[in-house]
């Protein structure tokens, strides 16, 4: 089961310092930067996705990463043997992506999720996605008289049992 709203987004430049109409940009880093004493490494969890833009693991579940595909993806990785299993899949209620053509992204898709607090005791999740549009846009940022093609849809999604590790998301 999931519950839709539309999300409202707003720009707001800002000028920080003196506007320069030309010539090369002075180094805003004045001195070297030194190495430090920690080390990193990365090492890659999971594969097999298309174009992933998010992940973290949630509330009371230390043991997976999940992580949201553009394409409409949510998936549970298993963090101890990279194994992916689809927790989520939105990919019906997404405008189609890749203005660019066959394998091309834009910014549109599923852009974002996000946990409620209590996730472990109600189940409730959140997606950010690009929606077609029915009839006019309730919010768009192209010109005026210009039809949207999508609009921002954020919806609530609900977990059955958010502690047992095979649970996925009910439509």
């Amino acid at each position: 089961m999931s519950r839709s709203f539309v999300a409202v987004a707003f720009l707001v430049l800002v000028q920080v310092g003196p506007t320069v109409a030309s010539g090369p940009l002075a180094n805003p880093i004045h001195r070297i930067i030194r190495p430090g004493k920690v080390h990193i490494s990365l090492q890659p969890v999971a594969s097999g996705m298309n174009a992933p833009n998010w992940g973290i693991a949630a509330p009371g579940d230390a043991a997976r990463l999940f992580v949201c595909d553009q394409t409409g993806i949510l998936y549970a990785v298993t963090l101890a043997d990279g194994t992916k299993t689809v927790f989520l899949d939105a990919s019906a209620l997404l405008v189609p992506l890749g203005i660019g053509g066959p394998g091309s992204y834009d910014e549109r898709g599923l852009l974002g999720f996000a946990f409620h607090p209590n996730y472990t005791t109600n189940g409730l999740l959140y997606t950010y996605t690009s929606e077609p549009v029915n009839g006019a846009a309730d919010f768009s940022t192209m010109p005026p008289m210009t039809a949207a093609d999508h609009q921002s849809v954020v919806r609530e999604w609900h977990v059955n049992n958010p502690t047992n590790p095979a649970s996925v998301v009910i439509r």
